[in-house]
C-alpha cells in the first residue's frame, strides 16, 4: 500500500537559495508554515497577508517534511512535530526534558501532556482545540487520501510516477481552504502564493481531478465558484473571501458541467446533479448570449477593456491578443475581433457534458447535443488551417485580427474535445510530435517553438502549462509515451509543482512574470494523467 511514510521531504518548503517554495497546510486553514530563517517556523496568514515568526527557544539542525506534518530536531536535543488540529489551530509538539520557551506575536497556549512532552497551540484568529494530540489522526487521514488517489493508477510501481502523484495529492491537500468570511464553501486555491481566492478556470480543473478520490471536495469546489453566480448566468473570474473583491470584469472559459459529470461518474449522486446542473446550464447560456454578436458562428473572448478580455480566455499576456481590435457589444462589454479554437473547444465539451447529464435531471438533451454538433462543424470549418495542419485563431468574416495567427497549444483543444475530423486529429498528432513545434525537451509549449515571439520564459508566450500538456498527451495516446516520460522527468527534477515551465530548459519559468510554486492545476493535471485523463467525456 502506498502511504505517506513512503515520501519524506516530498515538498521542500525552501529552495537551495532560501526562497520559499512551499507552504505546509491542512484542514483547510487559511494560514500555513514554512521553515523560518531566523526562527523555527514562519507562519503565513493568507487573509491578512502577514508573516509571523514562531520560536521555541532553540533552532533546528535537522528538518523533515511529510504530507501531514513537519518534524525537526533542535540544537538543544529537543524533537518537534507540527501539524494542524483544525482549520483554526496549529499544534507544535515539543519533546525534551526541559519545557519549551515559545515566542510569537500570535496568540498561543502551552499544554503539558506528560513528562517531557508539551503542546504549543497557535490559533491566529483566536479559539482553541479540544484535543491537541492530532498527529496520529492526521497520519491515518492522509494515508486514506493517498490510498484513494493511488487506486487504479497508471504506471503503478514506477518510482518517478509514484513521486509525482504523491506530490500532486499533497499540493492539492495543502492548497485546500475552508469556508470563511463571505465564502460559504471550501475549495482549492490555485496557489498559496499570489492567489488568495478561487479562479473559475482553475476551479473546474481542480474539481475534475478531485472527483476521482475526493468527490466531496470536488463538489465544494464547484459550489464555491457558483455561490457568486449572477441571475443572468455569469460566473465571475475570481471569487474572493470578501465578495467586494470579486472580479466581474470578465469570466473564464466554462468547464463546470465537464467537472460535474466526472463527479457524478464516481459518485452517482443525483442530488448533486439536481443542485448544480441548472447553474452549469445558465453559465453556458450566458456565454452564448454575451460572447457572440448576432450571426456569429463562434464565441469570442471579451471584457471591459483589452486587458480583461485576455483574462476571459485564460491566456492573460499572450501575443495571440497583440494588436487584436475590439467591438462594443453593449452592457459595457467589448469583444475581440477574433475566434479562438480553445475557447470554442471548451464550450463544445461543456455542451456535450450538459447533453450527457440532461436525462438524469429530466431535461431534454437534444438542444445541447444539436448545439455541440453545429459548433463542432463551425470550428472545423472556420478555425482549421489546411496549410499548417493545425487549429488557429481566425478573424470572423469581415473583421481583422490585426496580426498573423501563431500556432499555439490552443489548437489541440478541438481535437481533444471531439470537434475535429479523424484526418484533422491525425495532423494535430503529427504537429505535437514535431520537435520544431511542440515536442520540445519539456514538451508542449504554449506557443510553438518556431512561432514568432516564442519565449520559453514568456508565460503564455512559450511556457509549458501542465493542463494543456495533459490534453495533448491524451490526444496522442500511446504515441505520446516517450513525451510523457520526458515531461515526468522534467517535473520531478524541478521539485515543487510550479505554474509553468521553460520548454527548452525544463525549469520553472523565471521571466518578467515568474511561475509561482505549489500550483494546483499542475497537480490536478498529474492526477489526471496518471489515471488515463483528462478525458473529454465518458469512454473517450
Amino acid at each position: 500500500m502506498t502511504r505517506v511514510e513512503n515520501f519524506p521531504d516530498l515538498l521542500p518548503l525552501r529552495g537551495a537559495d532560501g526562497a520559499v517554495t512551499g507552504l505546509f497546510g491542512d484542514h483547510g486553514a487559511w494560514f500555513g508554515l514554512t521553515w523560518g530563517r531566523q526562527s523555527l517556523f514562519d507562519v503565513h496568514d493568507q487573509l491578512r497577508e502577514r508573516v509571523h515568526a514562531f520560536h521555541v527557544g532553540a533552532v533546528a539542525r535537522q528538518r523533515r517534511v511529510w504530507a501531514d506534518r513537519l518534524e525537526a530536531e533542535l540544537e538543544n536535543g529537543a524533537r518537534v512535530r507540527a501539524g494542524f488540529a483544525s482549520a483554526d489551530a496549529l499544534v507544535v509538539e515539543y519533546r525534551h526534558h526541559e519545557p519549551p520557551e515559545p515566542g510569537s506575536d500570535l496568540p498561543f497556549l502551552v499544554v503539558a501532556a506528560e513528562p517531557g512532552r508539551w503542546f504549543v497551540v497557535l490559533a491566529p484568529r483566536g479559539g482553541g482545540v479540544r484535543d491537541p494530540d492530532c498527529f496520529e489522526r492526521n497520519r491515518a487521514r492522509w494515508n486514506e487520501v493517498f490510498a484513494r488517489a493511488f487506486a487504479g493508477r497508471r504506471r503503478a510501481g514506477e518510482p518517478l510516477a509514484e513521486l509525482l502523484l504523491a506530490r500532486a495529492v499533497t499540493t492539492l491537500g495543502w492548497n485546500r481552504r475552508a469556508a470563511i468570511a463571505d465564502l460559504r464553501h471550501a475549495g482549492v486555491v490555485p496557489s498559496p502564493f499570489s492567489y488568495r481566492g478561487y479562479w473559475g478556470w482553475d476551479s473546474w480543473k481542480h474539481a475534475h481531478a478531485l472527483a476521482r478520490y475526493a468527490p466531496e471536495l470536488a463538489a465544494e469546489q464547484l459550489r464555491v465558484q457558483f455561490s457568486r453566480q449572477r441571475s443572468d448566468g455569469m460566473v465571475p473570474d475570481t471569487v474572493m473571501p470578501r465578495a467586494e473583491r470579486d472580479n466581474w470584469n470578465n469570466s473564464k472559459p466554462p468547464l463546470a458541467a465537464w467537472a460535474l459529470r466526472e463527479i457524478w461518474t464516481h459518485t452517482g449522486d443525483d442530488a448533486l446533479l439536481a443542485e448544480l446542473y441548472p447553474a452549469c446550464a445558465r453559465q453556458l447560456l450566458w456565454w452564448g448570449a454575451q460572447r457572440r454578436f448576432a450571426g456569429d458562428a463562434l464565441a469570442r473572448c471579451g471584457g471591459r477593456d483589452h486587458r480583461t478580455a485576455t483574462w476571459d480566455g485564460g491566456w492573460d499576456d499572450s501575443l495571440r491578443y497583440a494588436g487584436v481590435k475590439q467591438r462594443d457589444a453593449g452592457e459595457g462589454w467589448r469583444l475581440f475581433e477574433l475566434w479562438q479554437p480553445d475557447l470554442n473547444g471548451w464550450i463544445f465539451a461543456e455542451a456535450r457534458a450538459l447533453a450527457d447529464l440532461a436525462p438524469r435531471v429530466g431535461a431534454d438533451p437534444e438542444p445541447w447535443a444539436a448545439g455541440a454538433r453545429a459548433l463542432g462543424a463551425d470550428v472545423a470549418a472556420h478555425l482549421w488551417s489546411e496549410a499548417r495542419g493545425w487549429f488557429v485563431d481566425a478573424a470572423p468574416p469581415g473583421e481583422s485580427p490585426g496580426y498573423s495567427a501563431r500556432e499555439s497549444i490552443a489548437g489541440v483543444v478541438p481535437a481533444w474535445a471531439g470537434a475535429a475530423s479523424r484526418e484533422q486529429i491525425g495532423r494535430v498528432r503529427a504537429g505535437l510530435l514535431d520537435e520544431r513545434r511542440f515536442a520540445t525537451p519539456m514538451p508542449f509549449p504554449s506557443l510553438a517553438a518556431a512561432a514568432p515571439g516564442f519565449d520559453g520564459d514568456g508565460y503564455w508566450n512559450g511556457a509549458v502549462w501542465l493542463d494543456h500538456a495533459a490534453i495533448a498527451l491524451h490526444v496522442l495516446g500511446e504515441d505520446g509515451a516517450e513525451l510523457e516520460d520526458r515531461l515526468f522527468r522534467a517535473l520531478a527534477a524541478a521539485g515543487p509543482l510550479h505554474e509553468c515551465y521553460h520548454p527548452l530548459e525544463s525549469r520553472p519559468c523565471a521571466g518578467a512574470r515568474q511561475a509561482v510554486p505549489q500550483f494546483s492545476w499542475t497537480a490536478a493535471a498529474i492526477v489526471e494523467l496518471l489515471h488515463g485523463g483528462p478525458r473529454p467525456g465518458p469512454g473517450d
